[in-house]
Formats: structure tokens, C-alpha cells, sequence
């Protein structure tokens, strides 16, 4: 019979903000006070969204949460601004909305949805 309980909490390695002077918040460390300015910004999440979307090509999707996952513990506080990045990369052609295998184009279905990269040639 154990004593104590362990909880394991895996944390994926998060990349060091921009500009920052100090190295306060080491890589993979869980962050339960995340402050706004902390979080990545627009132009941030517009690049890593599209990297990710080309990297997995044209022939298969991307799920919003795995951008949003890609930066860290405090994934959860980052999805509304990932939807907004979404809405816009689409809106701009770059990205398509994909739900259960039909493509909704520039129109964001209710519910669950994946993101799939626009081919160059198709702008």
C-alpha cells in the first residue's frame, strides 16, 4: 500500500518568447499563472498555423488544439485566439475548414473542425 499518491503532469517543451531578456521560465515547465503578455502573439500563432498545416501537406489536416498544444501546459487559454487565426487564414484563402472528410472552405463549421493547407496553385 502506498503511502502517497504521484501525479505525473507531461508538459511539452515550450520555445523562449521573443525579446525576452530573462530566462525566468524554464522550457517544459508547468506555468498555472500564464499572464497574457506571456502568450504568443498573433504573428506568432498566424506562422506556427501555417508551418504546421504545410508541414502535414495538402493530403491530410491539422486540429487547432495541436497548434495551440505546440506552445505548452496553458494550451487551453490559447484557443480562442487560435479559432481567430483560423477564421482569418481562411478568410484569406491560405487555409481550409474540414469536418468529417467535407471541406466548408472559407466558412467555419459548428462544432470540431481541422484545418488543411491551400495549395500554392489553387490561390
Amino acid at each position: 500500500m502506498l503511502a502517497r499518491s504521484s501525479i505525473l503532469l507531461r508538459t511539452m517543451p515550450t520555445a523562449p518568447k521573443a525579446g525576452s531578456a530573462s530566462g525566468s521560465a524554464k522550457p517544459g515547465v508547468m506555468m498555472f499563472d500564464q499572464k497574457d503578455e506571456d502568450q504568443p502573439t498573433y504573428a506568432i500563432l498566424r506562422q506556427r498555423m501555417i508551418d504546421m498545416a504545410t508541414q502535414r501537406g495538402v493530403e491530410k489536416t491539422i486540429c487547432p488544439s495541436e497548434v495551440a498544444k505546440s506552445f505548452g501546459s496553458y494550451w487551453r487559454g490559447l484557443m480562442p485566439r487560435v479559432h481567430q487565426v483560423a477564421d482569418q487564414l481562411c478568410a484569406e484563402g491560405k487555409l481550409t475548414f474540414e469536418k468529417s472528410g467535407v471541406s466548408y472552405g472559407r466558412h467555419r463549421p459548428s462544432g470540431h473542425y481541422r484545418l488543411r493547407i491551400v495549395p500554392e496553385d489553387e490561390d
